[in-house]
């Protein structure tokens, strides 16, 4: 049942673009954390029912470029349509240009989740971009690191050594541990572990990702970060106790389109409308979101559907 949660995350962070917040906490952050742990979870689970062998590491990158690539460079043009030819959309983009550094980060992706160490990107094309950009970095690492309890771990090491010197002061909070590789990591190695069913481990994990989180409370985000842990582990935990069904499916569909083109439709509807800031408004705009999620499932990344199980049904056996 984790297609109505990856659904309601994906509502979460559209929510938090038009203002839909609860209070001061942004709900959108706590639903990128619940993202990592679900697809540590879901990773682990495709590697090693599908990937299992040594040499499987090429045929999973492969199906994972075959699953994300149609929705983003879908969603990647529309935006630069929408903001260089028709000047709908508000994001700076005049340093966007085939030659620039930003044009290189948003179409190969992978520097957009290393801002922190490679310089930041002026161009906000698409900014959802960099949630996408951290997942696909630990993708790289995944046929090693979700396999391994001791590589596991390291990973998770390396990750709260980034939390602990941001709450020591010897680094910028926010920007290592939520905007670039590898501080989110220990929240994708929580949703492997729970796959592997590593109790000890996962308690150990999240008892010491808590302390350093409380010990840093002050610092921004990690409210969210707390949330995103104590409510969405334990959430997961109850709903892969039940089977996926056809509605499940159809609410999962929806939400990469929703996460990744959300933006587009909020600014499409400023550039007719204005600006509106009402709960009616911020309901119609995310359902229209959704809608336009659901609809960009169908027409780009349904008919990628029948190759991505070929791959799958290939894994590393050859």
């Amino acid at each position: 049942m984790l297609g109505i949660l990856r659904f309601i995350l994906a509502v979460m962070v559209a929510l938090s673009h038009v203002g839909g917040n609860f209070g001061e906490l942004w709900n959108g952050v706590i639903a990128v954390i619940v993202f990592y742990m679900i697809s540590g979870y879901a990773m682990t689970g495709l590697i090693s029912k599908r990937f299992p062998t040594t040499n499987a590491a090429f045929p999973f990158y492969f199906e994972r470029i075959v699953r994300l690539a149609p929705q983003y460079y879908f969603w990647l043009m529309l935006a630069l349509i929408f903001s260089l030819v028709l000047k709908w959309y508000p994001y700076k983009v005049d340093v966007f240009c085939c030659l620039s550094y930003e044009a290189f980060a948003y179409f190969t992706v992978i520097p957009l989740g290393l801002q922190s160490y490679f310089g930041s990107v002026d161009a906000l094309i698409l900014p959802q971009a960099t949630t996408l950009a951290i997942e696909i970095t630990l993708y790289i690492f995944s046929p090693w690191i979700l396999k391994s309890l001791k590589l596991s771990w390291l990973a998770a090491i390396i990750s709260l050594i980034i939390f602990l010197a941001t709450a020591i002061g010897k680094l910028p909070p926010n920007t290592y541990t939520y905007f670039s590789s590898p501080g989110p990591v220990v929240f994708y190695i929580l949703g492997s572990l729970l796959y592997r069913k590593e109790w000890v481990s996962l308690s150990v994990l999240v008892f010491t990702l808590i302390s350093i989180l409380i010990f840093s409370l002050p610092q921004r985000l990690n409210t969210e970060f707390l949330l995103g842990v104590c409510i969405g582990l334990p959430l997961i935990a109850f709903l892969i106790r039940f089977k996926p069904n056809k509605i499940d499916s159809a609410f999962g569909d929806a939400s990469n389109g929703c996460f990744l083109g959300h933006g587009i439709v909020f600014f499409t509807l400023t550039h007719f409308f204005g600006e509106i800031d009402n709960a009616i408004y911020r309901v119609i705009a995310t359902l229209l979101a959704c809608l336009a999620g659901w609809l960009s499932f169908y027409v780009i990344e349904k008919p990628t559907l029948p190759f991505r199980r070929l791959i799958k049904s290939s894994g590393g056996s050859n």
